[in-house]
């Protein structure tokens, strides 16, 4: 078994993308103001900034991807390796590199919830 921690490399989402983060720059006045010292390369590799990004995002094109009636870890997941257009298609109609990172996540979701002895992880 992969030790938690590289198994976990795909939780950190942190792979924002250059368009997000500067659709965060323009869209929200506070994120604009606090991080308007760091580029996106500064930016993707500080956690907070990274964090916010990622956040801003998430919540704002947060939908039900896999069509279960809830928007949860595997939504956010969809979102972040094939934005909301991939979301739209749905989980089934990602490509063959999508549906292995999201087999990833699915992994390290397994792995938290036995370590945390949870029936079913869902963030």
């Amino acid at each position: 078994m992969q030790s938690p921690q590289s198994a976990c490399s795909l939780c950190n989402l942190y792979g924002s993308l250059a368009a997000v983060w500067r659709r965060a720059r323009l869209t929200d006045p506070s994120f604009a103001a606090t991080f308007a010292y760091l580029g996106f390369r500064e930016c993707a590799g500080d956690a907070e900034c990274a964090g916010a990004v990622l956040g801003a995002y998430l919540e704002a094109e947060a939908a039900d991807c896999d069509g279960d009636g809830m928007v949860g870890c595997t939504d956010f997941g969809v979102l972040t390796v094939a934005g909301p257009d991939g979301c739209r298609r749905g989980a089934a109609a990602l490509s063959r590199p999508q549906q292995a990172q999201m087999e990833a996540l699915h992994r390290c979701q397994r792995e938290v919830a036995y370590m945390l002895r949870v029936p079913k992880a869902n963030c």
